[in-house]
């Protein structure tokens, strides 16, 4: 960064420029001396500046120029850049002067900048993981709730041919003692059934 230290009277006229105001704002000593303060402010900003100037006059206190603002400068060039400015004052002769100390804050700036888009896409990459977060855990409870529900069918399939064999073998013992024929190759069919139904539903579990 560049500093400079720029007395200004009171009616906004430059007094001093020292070497480091010429290489701030490309301005050879001669230019500046005798010249309005404004050459160095942006024109747009000129009115205001004006108005503000001799606002400090009127009640001069050594500050910071624009707090919570930002601040521009002119170079010779045209070339526009942010700066940061302190005001002091005094007297000499009777007559008030103001001192202005400038400071080149462009690659201030520029870091600052860089800071900000880094935290914006750091902010980014947060909302995306959070988002990709957030999808995986409902994917997953999504999934926890279709096993849970397989186990539930699978466990009443299987449950239904079980159930059709025992009863099956329970009344096969009955009719071997009341010598039944019929019945007994009719519960036996009903048992291979049954197991080829187990079969068949192991099958599509396996699948």
């Amino acid at each position: 960064s560049l500093h400079d230290a720029l007395p200004i009277c009171q009616e906004g006229r430059i007094e001093l420029a020292n070497p480091c105001t010429e290489e701030l704002f490309g301005y050879k000593n001669a230019e500046l001396i005798g010249n309005m303060v404004e050459i160095l402010i942006p024109e747009s900003l000129h009115e205001k500046h004006i108005h503000h100037r001799e606002g400090y006059f009127a009640k001069p206190k050594a500050r910071h120029m624009g707090l919570g603002m930002e601040l521009f400068a002119k170079k010779k060039n045209g070339t526009i850049f942010p700066v940061e400015i302190s005001l002091g004052h005094y007297e000499l002769a009777g007559e008030k002067l103001a001192v202005a100390f400038n400071t080149d804050i462009t690659l201030r700036k520029v870091a600052e900048n860089n800071l900000k888009k880094i935290n914006e896409n750091l902010e980014e990459l947060i909302e995306e993981r959070t988002l990709e977060l957030t999808q995986a855990l409902e994917r997953e409870k999504n999934l926890n709730e279709m096993k849970s529900r397989f186990v539930s069918i699978a466990s009443h399939e299987f449950r239904t041919p079980l159930s059709a064999i025992l009863s099956s073998v329970s009344l096969i013992e009955n009719y071997i003692q009341n010598g039944d024929i019929d019945r007994r190759k009719k519960h036996v069919q009903r048992i291979k059934s049954s197991v080829k139904m187990l079969t068949a539903i192991l099958d599509d579990l396996l699948s």
